[in-house]
């Protein structure tokens, strides 16, 4: 599943039990955990309607399928701040190497990945996202 399909799904749910109103986006919070998605694709028709020019500044994509954050750097998540990618299938560090295109991002959560497994990972992780607070 993609992530504009997984925004779509929430978006319609959210519809019919809350009249019309998102509440998985909130405050700039866009929350899509435990959603399937497998692949982050280009989000910005989905998501035009949902959100009225709030800037995404909090994305969590934790416990989805993810292998690789290609994608993440579009248009709708540069102002991204805080990333949680927990429990995905992100096994290598040059899958993050997209990451140093966010260069608002402070707070990237990677726990439950085999990359974060990696030796000197968190060393790694900081100099390819030079804005990330420590």
């Amino acid at each position: 599943r993609k992530l504009s399909q997984a925004i779509a799904a929430k978006y319609d749910q959210n519809a019919k039990s809350k009249k019309g109103q998102l509440s998985n986006i909130v405050s700039g919070t866009l929350n899509l955990v435990d959603c399937g998605i497998c692949q982050i694709d280009d989000i910005s028709h989905a998501i035009s309607r949902l959100v009225d020019g709030t800037p995404i500044t909090t994305l969590y994509l934790s416990n989805n399928q993810l292998c690789n954050l290609d994608g993440i750097d579009q248009y709708s998540f540069q102002n991204l701040m805080k990333l949680s990618v927990s429990n995905n299938l992100i096994r290598y560090i040059r899958c993050l190497d997209i990451l140093s295109n966010l260069t608002a991002l402070q707070i990237l959560n990677l726990t439950g990945n085999s990359v974060s497994r990696m030796a000197y990972y968190r060393q790694e992780v900081l100099c390819i996202c030079v804005s990330i607070l420590t």
